[in-house]
């Protein structure tokens, strides 16, 4: 019962200690991979993307088209303003517009989802614009105006939200207003926005210096005033005010009193209202002067009107006449032509165009301009087209191939739909048929074609455009996306490859091209204008991280980034030259870093399998990047110092760099918090920063960096699990291996007699084939001993089954003579152990002999008589089956069988020779040489 209790033990320890060496890399790896902090449940994560991002993201698809489209607060202006509401609301009017307070495609559950979205585009100044940082007073009025066009109670929603909204607003007006009164300025710091607001007028100069005030910023600064009961900067400034609308006016006005700008109608119809709502009245000759100068504009050939006197007439110059008679409360003295001309304008799309030439396209203004037109027109004297209902209904259908299903207004291009494209994908692409349910891959794919530039191989940003680089880059980036489907990359991909290479400069980067108008509005207005800084420092021909990005990664996705297309050489010199010492990357070598730059710088260089010359340098850079809001600014050295500058785009490709190196912000709960205050509550998309409402180009930069920021990554576990796993590997191999031979044990097969077996190599070490050899034979055998000669010239011959007895006296070499026969003395002469040399053999006759020595030094004193056996037997080649079973048969023929689970040294003498003859038999050997064997036993045994 002891021996029993004894092995179980033994065999347990065995079994635990190899289940903790092949379970402790398994537990290791668990321990590294277990989920790590989540800093966003996961429930949380999945609502933002496959709700509200998702649902954002798809409300931007035009249901007639299947296209993608960017809203603006200019377009939803122009097209809200020349719609009637009251008719659609009614169901007066058919046709594919769709009314945005009553939207039946709308998953989102916010029946003022365009209203929200457009007053959420407030700034932290009060002010409103399309992009964050760039208030203004044109986008502020414009979105004002729009949302009291569809619900003239929606701003003044008696809730503390809109109060304080309502305030910055206020606070943004006053801000605008020039410290002495002397009228408003389009926004707080700078000058006028030509093209805002003179869009598709190319008259205007190019300078304006800064805080400038001009009317129509003085117009809305005043109107607005008195929309939000704001009197005080009316009262105190009214003299001021009234002395700038006056200085402006030369005849009609012009949009400010400097020589830079001259008369024109826009500015006379805003200098006319905002004169109106300061409570002042023309006296006759006022009145007289500006009566001249609106009919100068006047063409009597065409019955329209003219920016200036005797140029040719425009639609939109036209409604500014038109309204300015209207505001002045005088009839238009050509009604009848005026409304005969602005019909002349429509096209046979449903829209109207700038002029009634047949090659002027239709556009969203002009179509607002010329409705705008015929409402004050048709209340005068005048014969009505009866076609003008028909012409009305066309409009609205023309204009609704503008319209997302969320009600917003907007224009397609190859960027809103890519940004679309992207984010769904981002979402179900690993599904291609719920894709494919929101996404519409054949008619994207054709809107892609379209703006294929067949004379250079590029791709525009709109259809039958000039090509441009980033456009490419977008083009290629969606067909890319599509491959699944479509299995093409354009329509001649050779010549898209052509043109891409032929835009690389010999210094080895990419020319920005026609690119420098959009690359210049990625750095627009930061930090005051620090794109003004680089527009002085390049032009269309001069290489840029952001345009060699665009370029090698078109080429590495068409599968042509290879020195057989372009010098890689030069290529991979100018990257890593772009990076300074500070880590960072630059627009353009030897110049200032920034974080844009160094985002597209590390995109880049993993392309050409390659890394920053300096990678804790890059980290560091990024790490400064990060200010105490939480988000990244553009200018790491600034980060300290400046905040509230940071926007989403750019927060992302810090962050987002940062997590590729495999590490994470310094700040991560601030980037957390500032990333979940993007997000919008109303229409749940996500804003330029915090609660900026929700826009399209930010959905897919998003998506990813909400994968990133969701749990703790400060601790990379990739390199110790692969270590740990190989590591478990490596045992699992080891083990194998290991019972691969046990069983071949087991089953009595060595793997060694196997192998040589099939190779006609069979071991010779066999009874039968032994039996033919003397078992010993000694010729002329001396034994040696410490140098001296023991034994001299034996010669003995004993065959397989004889036995030897050697008798002398103590002293006489008996023992000495033995261990020469068995090779462990030095020998001269032939000794032969079954016809193989002694010397040469003795290893691998080992296992044909047992020996029992002289003394009882091999055998171990602390095991049991068992447990030696055990021992040995397993050097033998036996497993422990095969070594019990012999063990026991043999201690009971030598009767210490009792002593079995016994130590060895608590036994006697005698007993000890037992054990000793029981190791020597244990091994079943064909030959036993004993050395005084029956020292100390009983004459019985």
């Amino acid at each position: 019962m002891p021996k029993i209790k004894s092995n179980f033990k033994r065999r347990l320890n065995k079994f635990f200690i190899i289940i903790i060496i092949f379970t402790t890399p398994l537990i290791l790896i668990g321990i590294l991979n277990s989920p790590p902090n989540e800093y966003i449940p996961e429930y949380e994560v999945y609502d933002l993307k496959y709700n509200k991002l998702f649902e954002f993201t798809e409300s931007h698809k035009n249901l007639r088209h299947n296209l993608f489209l960017e809203p603006d607060i200019e377009t939803n202006y122009y097209a809200v303003d020349s719609i009637n509401w009251t008719e659609i609301s009614a169901g007066i009017i058919s046709s594919y517009i769709i009314d945005p307070l009553n939207n039946p495609h709308l998953s989102i559950n916010n029946t003022h989802f365009l209203l929200d979205y457009l007053y959420e585009k407030q700034n932290k100044d009060g002010g409103f614009s399309d992009i964050g940082g760039f208030s203004n007073m044109i986008s502020t009025y414009e979105v004002i105006e729009t949302i009291n066009k569809l619900n003239s109670s929606y701003i003044f929603t008696p809730d503390d939200y809109f109060y304080e909204k309502n305030n910055r607003t206020i606070n943004f007006i006053n801000n605008c207003l020039q410290k002495d009164g002397w009228g408003f300025k389009y926004n707080p710091i700078s000058a006028p926005n030509k093209k805002v607001l003179f869009p598709g007028l190319e008259f205007l100069p190019i300078n304006i210096t800064d805080s400038e005030p001009d009317i129509i910023s003085t117009f809305i600064g005043i109107y607005l005033s008195n929309m939000f009961n704001f009197y005080d900067i009316l009262n105190n400034y009214s003299v001021q005010i009234s002395s700038f609308i006056n200085s402006t006016k030369f005849g009609g006005y012009a949009l400010t009193n400097t020589t830079l700008f001259q008369v024109d109608p826009r500015s006379t119809y805003f200098g006319i209202r905002a004169f109106k709502e300061m409570n002042n009245t023309y006296n006759t000759t006022e009145l007289n002067t500006l009566l001249f100068y609106l009919n100068s504009l006047y063409n009597s050939t065409d019955g329209g009107y003219g920016a200036f006197p005797g140029n040719s007439s425009n639609i939109i110059s036209t409604y500014y006449v038109i309204a300015s008679y209207k505001e002045l409360g005088i009839s238009p003295p050509h009604p009848q032509e005026n409304y005969d001309f602005v019909l002349r304008c429509n096209k046979t799309d449903g829209g109207f165009g700038f002029d009634p030439d047949i090659n002027t396209t239709s556009d969203i203004m002009s179509g607002w301009a010329a409705w705008k037109s015929i409402m004050i027109l048709e209340n005068e004297s005048i014969t009505k087209n009866s076609e003008v209902p028909n012409l009305k209904i066309a409009y609205l259908n023309w204009i609704s191939n503008y319209q997302a299903k969320n009600g917003l207004f907007g224009q397609f291009s190859l960027e809103s739909n890519y940004w679309a494209v992207n984010a769904i994908n981002l979402i179900y692409g690993n599904k291609p048929d719920v894709f494919q349910k929101f996404v519409n891959v054949s008619a994207i794919t054709q809107f892609v074609l379209d703006c294929y530039d067949s004379n250079t191989g590029g791709y525009g940003h709109f259809p039958f455009t000039n090509s441009s680089l980033y456009s490419t880059y977008l083009a290629i980036k969606i067909l890319n996306i599509f491959w699944s489907f479509n299995h093409h990359y354009g329509i001649n991909e050779s010549k898209t490859i052509e043109y891409l290479t032929s835009l690389q400069n010999e210094d080895g980067g990419f020319k920005i091209g026609n690119d420098l108008k959009y690359l210049l509005s990625l750095y627009g207005g930061y930090l005051g204008g620090y794109s003004g800084i680089i527009e002085n420092l390049i032009n269309e021909n001069v290489s840029t991280i952001e345009s060699t990005y665009w370029a090698i990664s078109t080429l590495n996705t068409l599968k042509s980034l290879n020195s057989e297309t372009i010098n890689m050489e030069n290529l991979t010199s100018w990257l890593l030259s772009a990076q300074n010492a500070d880590g960072g990357f630059s627009i353009i070598i030897g110049f200032h870093s920034d974080l844009i730059s160094t985002y597209y710088g590390l995109e880049s260089l993993p392309l050409i399998y390659k890394k920053p010359l300096s990678l804790p340098a890059v980290i560091e850079f990024l790490l400064m990047a990060q200010t105490e809001n939480g988000g990244f600014g553009i200018l790491p050295a600034l980060s300290n110092y400046v905040s509230g500058a940071e926007v989403f785009s750019i927060t992302y490709m810090g962050a987002i760099s940062i997590y590729n190196y495999h590490t994470q912000p310094n700040n991560i709960k601030r980037l957390i918090q500032w990333c979940r205050n993007c997000f919008s509550n109303k229409t749940y998309g996500v804003g330029d920063y915090p609660f900026f409402g929700g826009d399209l180009r930010n959905s897919g930069d998003a998506l990813l960096l909400l994968d990133q920021i969701k749990f703790d990554q400060s601790f990379d576990p990739a390199p110790w699990s692969n270590m740990l796993f190989t590591i478990f590997i490596i045992e699992i191999i080891s083990a194998f291996i290991f019972l691969f031979f046990k069983i071949a044990s087991l089953i009595g097969i060595s793997i060694f007699k196997n192998i040589s077996r099939r190779l006609g190599l069979e071991s010779n070490l066999n009874i039968s084939y032994l039996q033919k050899f003397p078992a010993i034979n000694c010729e002329n055998l001396s034994v040696f001993a410490g140098g001296k000669c023991i034994i001299d010239s034996i010669n003995i011959r004993i065959e397989h089954g004889e036995i030897l007895g050697v008798l002398g006296e103590s002293g006489a070499g008996k023992s000495t003579f033995v261990k020469g026969l068995l090779g462990m003395r030095e020998t001269k002469g032939i000794c032969q152990i079954y016809g193989m040399d002694a010397a040469k053999n003795a290893t691998k006759f080992r296992s044909l002999y047992g020996y029992v020595p002289q003394d009882l030094s091999k055998v171990y004193l602390d095991f049991t008589p068992m447990e030696n056996l055990l021992y040995f037997g397993k050097q033998y080649g036996l497993n422990e089956k095969e070594i019990y079973n012999r063990g026991r048969k043999i201690l009971k023929s030598l009767e210490i069988q009792d002593k079995a689970d016994e130590l060895v040294k608590n036994l006697s003498g005698g007993q000890q020779r037992r054990v000793s003859i029981a190791i020597a038999l244990i091994h079943n050997p064909i030959m036993c040489i004993l050395d005084e064997p029956s020292s100390g036993l009983d004459p019985v045994v």
